[in-house]
């Protein structure tokens, strides 16, 4: 029972802290909102509904009072109380008593909302299914220690969370003002497994200044990302099997892959197809726990642009990420793939800028090494763009930055 559940800025949670803390609840809210995302209070929240079986929904605590409004939801509601089923009232004492939960959530529901990065951030529920049919408990992962590298209140941080609870793991959490300390968190707890976007990884490796060999699983996910980020990050976690998953708030967690590459097994294949103009969509069987499909069409288009390649799926971009310069279609990933090649590049974001005459220009984000001359690194990407890349991909504006703007998922914003 001392057993860490959750490390927090040097704040250690034991589980039997936890369990005397849920025994000290007597209020079962609706709303898990806490200011600051505090990951420790989310998490007691959410195993709180689980152990007496009620529907919350889960909001960003970083929202301000009028990007709650957006979303259609009351400030002054935030602290509503749910009614308990009779019969649901119960104590827990023991570990295994609170890990074992999952196979008596009837009611249990929770609630989340896409990131709005592109429009109206939607409203997804999801059933218990939707967590537990990716995750995996077995004796293999009784002593994972975990590195939470995602945003608590985002579905990728709660499949990472319900991964190790299910496994009564430990989670030490790395993001947000975690993130420069993760090298001085890997030795100290003894991490064994991360996941987190490739725009973390990017950020990260520079306060890593050696390789950590206890780390024996790293997972990319929510970006693309190309071969010479994962390549550093093999360097940097050298026993480490690496791999990338593909998923979004609105279906869980879906596939599994290495590299750029999702394999699809037999079974995956009936239920995906691809459009003419490249964009996925899921069949209904593989949504089972989501409420995203409320219509009778049994196929959810994923806004997501792909490429097969027999019985494997490449990530393309997202259908929203493409804008339009003077009649073609541009996809930012490609120019900063590219563009990465570029002496003195260290990292990039390519984004449109509106335009009367084009409808859109390209502008691009650019993060330097302190080696190079600003005048050198502008001159160099403008010329290795025109030899590289179509003309109306050339970037019109290159911006040199201190750092780029991230999603309060941990992407690259646009």
């Amino acid at each position: 029972m001392n057993k860490i559940f959750m490390s927090i800025n040097g704040l250690d949670y034991t589980y039997a802290k936890l369990i005397s803390d849920l025994g000290e609840m007597n209020e079962c809210r609706y709303y898990v909102y806490y200011k600051d995302n505090d990951p420790y209070k989310i998490f007691k929240h959410i195993i709180h509904s689980l152990i007496y079986d009620y529907e919350i929904e889960v909001i960003d605590g970083d929202l301000s009072r009028l990007e709650l409004i957006d979303r259609g939801i009351d400030y002054d509601c935030l602290s509503q109380v749910v009614e308990i089923v009779e019969g649901k009232r119960r104590k827990v004492h023991t570990l295994p008593e609170i890990t074992e939960i999952e196979s008596s959530c009837v009611n249990w529901r929770i609630t989340l909302y896409t990131s709005g990065t592109t429009g109206i951030p939607k409203r997804i529920s999801h059933h218990i299914n939707t967590f537990v049919k990716n995750t995996k408990c077995t004796d293999r992962h009784s002593d994972d220690i975990w590195a939470f590298a995602y945003n608590p209140t985002h579905i990728a941080g709660l499949q990472v969370f319900f991964q190790a609870f299910f496994n009564k793991n430990s989670i030490i959490y790395a993001f947000a003002n975690c993130k420069e300390m993760l090298g001085d968190l890997l030795e100290k707890y003894n991490i064994t497994h991360i996941s987190a976007t490739p725009t973390y990884y990017r950020n990260t490796l520079s306060y890593l200044s050696k390789c950590y060999p206890l780390v024996k699983r790293v997972t990319f996910g929510g970006e693309k990302y190309d071969a010479s980020l994962e390549k550093l990050v093999g360097l940097t976690f050298p026993n480490s099997k690496i791999l990338n998953i593909y998923a979004s708030t609105e279906t869980g967690s879906l596939f599994v892959g290495q590299g750029e590459f999702f394999e699809r097994n037999e079974m995956i294949q009936r239920y995906t197809r691809v459009s003419e103009e490249g964009e996925l969509s899921i069949h209904r069987s593989l949504l089972e726990g989501s409420t995203i499909l409320q219509s009778d069409d049994d196929w959810y288009s994923t806004g997501d642009i792909v490429e097969l390649s027999g019985s494997r799926i490449r990530f393309i971009t997202r259908k929203s990420e493409l804008f339009n310069v003077g009649g073609y279609m541009v996809n930012p990933t490609e120019i900063e793939y590219i563009l990465r090649n570029v002496d003195g590049v260290l990292d990039l974001v390519i984004r449109g800028e509106e335009n009367r005459y084009t409808n859109n220009i390209v502008v691009a984000d650019i993060i330097k090494t302190h080696d190079v001359d600003e005048f050198f690194i502008k001159c160099a990407v403008k010329q290795y763009a025109k030899e590289h890349l179509q003309s109306w991909k050339v970037p019109r504006i290159i911006n040199i930055v201190q750092q780029l703007s991230e999603t309060r998922s941990g992407k690259k914003m646009r």
